[in-house]
């Protein structure tokens, strides 16, 4: 009995302790909530920094992004014009042999594609012409629309304009294959111009656009070492290279940080004042007490944030290799200052994005300046250009350049054809490695056609 009487003694206080330790935080969080939060040292510095890029016309809200993005008008936005193609599916079961689709990657392009995988292709492109056919000729004023006026419940196709791309890229393979280089040109060339559609207002759209052009790059590289191309084909997929669209994170940028910046304006006016805001933050700091290492929200942090898109924003007038390096010291310089969970986690992934997209790029480069020289082969009984300087002013406006160092892109000659490329984020010229399984780092941006 004693023992029991103990034990009961034990359970009281304990309860006691439990009850005490629950009633001293329902004070505290009550203090939190009837007590308005000092400005912090930051504040006046961030309300001065905010007003600043408002009399600058800078977007710092969801609301001024959708007055700054319209949707464009029915006859120019791609979900209707595009309607058809976007909702086209393959029918029955999509075979695991075709590359892109099911995983596997494309032969090597000096091989045959085996009579399986062309039976696979041909059963998946049956109705290929169809779509091909409901892709206007003329898209250079048409844009995906993003739906900003609708925030985060706007339906973005972004599935079935990747769908779609895929489709035109392995039509462009398979065309040529068989070599019928029209079809595979027009394929090809429609692909590029659809992806110049999704227009740079989000990081979302942005990378969405990278993913297709280099798609259509690496299906544009297989389909010149699988068919001639007459000049006229030649020419006009050049054209439909979405160069300039993938080298710009400008509206991204501006995107991003007028989501950002509008979320961390509503973390700020909860942490001041007796709201509803400040309450389910408050809910939401006491849930977390014991898990968190940082505060939520900080002034301070939210400037730095500010500060940090101003010194990406400078950054993109230099050459892309010097860009990504001064960008890595940013944001390691970012992440060791910022002290708050919530701004922590936005830049890396535009880090990530703003590399992929600096490859996409240069890949658009060379592949363009192989479209070059496919023009000066069929001009000159398919002898090969001494040098690239050679196809300037007939074929290339200006002598390319390579976008990491802007110094001349590189070109050699192989024992069998030839392969352009550039020297890409290691900023060595590994003399034409091109990325593979194997070779992950080391490599260079080619373009590399063997016949």
């Amino acid at each position: 009995m004693a023992e029991v009487e103990t034990s009961r003694r034990g359970l009281r206080r304990f309860g006691v302790l439990i009850a005490a330790i629950f009633a001293t935080l329902a004070v505290l969080f009550a203090m939190a909530l009837l007590l308005p939060n000092k400005p912090s040292p930051a504040a006046a510095a961030l309300d001065a920094k905010l007003a600043q890029l408002r009399a600058d016309g800078v977007l710092l809200s969801s609301e001024e992004l959708a007055k700054a993005f319209p949707d464009p008008a029915p006859e120019h936005n791609g979900l209707i014009v595009l309607r058809d193609a976007l909702a086209w599916a393959p029918r029955g079961n999509v075979s695991p042999l075709l590359p892109f689709v099911g995983g596997d990657a494309m032969p090597p392009r000096s091989e045959r594609i085996p009579d399986p995988l062309m039976q696979a292709l041909a059963s998946h492109l049956s109705n290929s012409d169809a779509i091909l056919k409901s892709i206007p000729e003329k898209l250079d004023d048409v844009l995906f629309a993003t739906g900003w006026a609708q925030g985060l419940k706007a339906q973005r196709p972004y599935a079935e304009i990747r769908r779609l791309e895929f489709t035109l890229a392995l039509k462009g393979i398979y065309e040529a294959e068989l070599g019928n280089s029209a079809k595979a040109a027009e394929a090809l060339r429609k692909g590029f111009a659809v992806s110049a559609m999704l227009r740079s207002d989000s990081l979302v759209n942005t990378m969405i656009g990278v993913a297709c052009a280099n798609v259509l790059s690496d299906a544009t590289e297989q389909a010149l070492n699988r068919a001639k191309f007459e000049d006229q084909h030649l020419s006009k997929i050049a054209e439909s290279l979405p160069i300039d669209s993938i080298s710009s994170f400008e509206g991204a940028l501006t995107a991003e940080r007028a989501m950002v910046a509008g979320l961390l304006d509503a973390l700020r006016t909860a942490h001041s004042g007796l709201n509803e805001d400040r309450l389910q933050l408050l809910w939401w700091q006491l849930m977390n007490v014991f898990k968190r290492s940082k505060p939520l929200y900080r002034d301070e942090d939210y400037l730095l944030f500010l500060n940090v898109f101003d010194e990406m924003n400078r950054l993109r007038s230099k050459p892309l290799l010097q860009r990504m390096r001064e960008r890595e010291l940013l944001m390691a310089q970012f992440e060791t200052n910022v002290q708050s969970q919530v701004v922590t986690r936005f830049f890396p992934n535009i880090t990530k994005a703003m590399s992929s997209a600096g490859e996409t790029k240069s890949r658009l480069v060379a592949l363009k300046t192989a479209l070059a020289i496919e023009r000066f082969r069929l001009a000159n009984r398919n002898a090969l250009p001494a040098s690239l300087d050679v196809l300037v002013p007939k074929y290339c406006a200006s002598a390319p350049r390579d976008p990491f160092d802007e110094q001349p892109l590189r070109y050699k000659e192989l024992a069998r054809g030839y392969v352009v490329y550039s020297i890409g984020a290691d900023g060595v010229d590994n003399g034409g490695v091109e990325r593979n399984e194997q070779r992950k780092t080391a490599y260079d941006i080619t373009i590399t056609v063997e016949r």
